[in-house]
């Protein structure tokens, strides 16, 4: 194609030659001039490559696993790169580079990443071909001065970037409604909250991605160190006559570019960031400040000062059903749907564990009940040779995915100190102020960081702390804790022990000690050669203490149990004498029994009651004598003068032991 060039193509031909002739068309359609070399590669074709870059306005990278490795594209991505410095050392901000992914590949396995791991990329690896097409037109045009009238320009002024989620995304209503209803009802800051893995960041994506029509222009952008270096990151802030200037250092240009967005940005645009996991610092302030809406993902909790908060759950079991299911590749068997469910439930329905397992399951041939014998037996720290691809597409065993997700060497000495004694104490956890005693720590700062940041889950009623398995079983296997080993936490343990006296603590304080004291001989018998007799005491103490409260609370269940059988018996033979009167005075009324032999059973029936110990139905049984008597009153041609007398005698005992 003749003439100077808008957008240079860089591609794998055969596997994406066809999306290239077709995007093409679609863009000089609109005026927008392209190269790409199955068409303009003639002649002198390296030559026409290097033109081709040196004057176009923006260079597409179609990529996929063909093109990340192919020489070609690597050489065309160098000359890319170096014009991209080239702008940037002369001021310029006329040039850009937009990988465009149309296959699920992860970019740490190529060369390329050298390159372009610092570039946003537009993630349509879930889209079918023809949905590429349009988006990446889309992505395109904004790109292009008002002088091409032909393109539409964005109202805000500023570039949408997207990110699509997974073909596999399923469920989430309830959070979806949420962040609708926030948005709805004036809220412009909105957090997703959850732990790592549990599908944060997919959930905003389908947000964004689904509510686009909603808004003039969406920014996704994964946090970059902090929000000052995300927002003056050109690649993914991409705002028009917005350019750094030579030596303007990082806070002067944060100031002056965010300034430029606020002016342009109203409650028509959508900025995402994900991954907010540092301090709410005054750049964030400034950042939120504004009309525009913010979405946020996090594994921060108590943000409620600054945003409102739609906290990310596990998945219910439908939901975690069907998510296996996408990943499995094929239905549920309804025998295996309970044991699926018990493996559900060791790892918390943790929404990234569940993937795993069900790549796991279809990569390795493993039915649920060899998975679920792996699982118990290893934790997911297992031994399997196949590797599975999740969460980013991070490729390797089950426990390098989930040891990348939680990184603990982000985390301070103290911070791994916590986890590891934590990871040593019973699995259902421990009081915080325990925790924070017997670890010898001076305050609950870096507790409270913890939990801020999701690394110890909490019991809210309970003021508990726990790890979730995965993260137990990422700091057991990385940090490989033990009582022997941990002497920091025996020696701040047997220094609190000697100041303690078992009669100062509550009952739950005792019974959480008793286990921990269990937990810890079974793991270091000798403990109890080297501890001071005051320590000794104490643990004897606690162990007396709590075994007089379980023979109390035994002794008062069995004398509980012994009434409720008591009653229970007093109301079988409640039931029976009622029932036998009712039978009588039946029978009597319809002729079947004589008046004479019907007043005999009757008496005998209310003595044998008046022999036993229940009380429940006294006035029912008066109720009755008083009934017979008035039968046997108006009985004509009869005289029941000793059977009435008997029966006002019973009441009278009735009524006497009542009283």
């Amino acid at each position: 194609m003749g003439g100077k060039t808008d957008v240079f193509f860089s591609y794998h031909t055969e596997s994406s030659g066809a999306l290239v002739r077709k995007a093409a068309a679609a863009l000089e359609e609109k005026g927008i001039r392209c190269w790409y070399c199955q068409r303009d590669g003639k002649g002198a074709y390296a030559h026409e490559i290097m033109r081709a870059i040196r004057e176009c306005r923006v260079f597409i990278l179609i990529a996929n696993d063909a093109a990340l490795r192919s020489e070609d594209c690597l050489n065309e991505i160098e000359l890319g790169f170096d014009r991209m410095r080239q702008v940037k050392r002369e001021g310029r901000d006329d040039f850009t580079i937009l990988p465009f992914k149309t296959q699920d590949v992860d970019l740490a396995d190529y060369d390329a990443a050298y390159y372009l791991k610092r570039f946003a990329w537009t993630d349509a690896a879930a889209l079918p071909e023809e949905e590429q097409i349009p988006l990446l037109i889309q992505e395109v045009c904004p790109l292009f001065s008002a002088a091409k009238t032909a393109v539409p320009q964005r109202k805000a002024g500023l570039k949408s970037v997207f990110q699509y989620p997974k073909k596999a995304f399923v469920g989430r209503e309830t959070e979806l409604d949420a962040i609708a209803a926030f948005f709805e009802g004036g809220a412009h800051c909105v957090a997703l909250q959850g732990m790592g893995g549990i599908g944060k960041s997919e959930i905003a994506k389908f947000y964004a991605v689904s509510h686009k029509d909603d808004y003039s222009a969406v920014v996704f952008a994964p946090l970059n160190k902090n929000i000052l270096h995300t927002v003056i990151d050109d690649s993914v802030f991409q705002v028009a006559d917005v350019a750094r200037q030579p030596d303007e250092t990082d806070a002067a240009y944060f100031e002056r570019k965010l300034s430029a967005i606020k002016r342009l940005a109203d409650e028509t645009v959508l900025f995402v960031i994900d991954g907010f996991d540092d301090g709410f610092d005054e750049a964030w302030k400034a950042f939120c400040a504004g009309s525009c809406r913010i979405l946020i993902t996090t594994r921060r909790t108590l943000l409620q000062e600054y945003f409102d908060v739609v906290p990310v759950e596990s998945f219910a079991l439908e939901e975690a059903l069907r998510l296996f299911e996408t990943y499995y590749g094929k239905p549920v068997r309804e025998v295996d749907k309970k044991l699926l469910g018990m493996i559900f439930g060791m790892l918390r329905f943790h929404t990234l564990a569940i993937e795993i397992v069900a790549k796991q399951m279809r990569a390795s041939r493993l039915d649920a009940k060899k998975m679920y014998s792996v699982l118990k037996d290893s934790g997911f720290y297992y031994d399997i040779p196949e590797s599975v691809t999740a969460h980013g597409n991070e490729t390797g065993s089950a426990a390098q995915i989930i040891a990348k997700l939680f990184n603990l060497a982000q985390l301070n000495e103290n911070e791994r100190y916590i986890l590891s004694s934590l990871a040593l104490l019973p699995e259902d956890g421990i009081l915080i102020r325990l925790l924070k005693e017997i670890s010898g720590l001076p305050s609950y700062e870096e507790i409270n960081s913890l939990i801020g940041q999701s690394w110890i889950q909490t019991d809210e009623e309970l003021d508990k702390a726990t790890l979730h398995p995965l993260i137990r079983d990422t700091v057991i296997h990385e940090l490989q804790p033990s009582w022997p080993g941990n002497q920091r936490l025996i020696q701040s343990l047997t220094a609190w022990m000697e100041t303690q006296n078992a009669d100062d603590l509550d009952d739950e304080e005792t019974e959480e000690l008793t286990d921990l004291f269990g937990t810890l001989l079974d793991a270091c018998p000798a403990f109890l050669n080297g501890a001071p007799e005051a320590c000794m005491r104490f643990i004897l103490s606690c162990y007396q203490k709590h075994t007089a409260r379980i023979e109390t609370e035994t002794k008062q269940i069995e004398t509980e149990t012994k009434r409720i059988e008591r009653e229970t018996a007093e109301s079988r033979q409640a039931t029976e004498v009622l029932k036998t009167l009712d039978l009588l005075i039946t029978e009597f009324l319809s002729g079947g029994v004589t008046e004479a032999a019907f007043a005999e059973a009757f008496i005998i029936t209310v003595k044998k009651y008046l022999g036993t110990d229940v009380r429940k139905i006294d006035n029912d049984i008066l109720e009755g004598i008083d009934q017979v008597i008035r039968l046997l009153t108006v009985t004509p041609d009869a005289s029941f003068a000793d059977e009435i007398a008997q029966l006002t005698e019973l009441k009278h005992l009735i009524e006497t032991r009542a009283e």
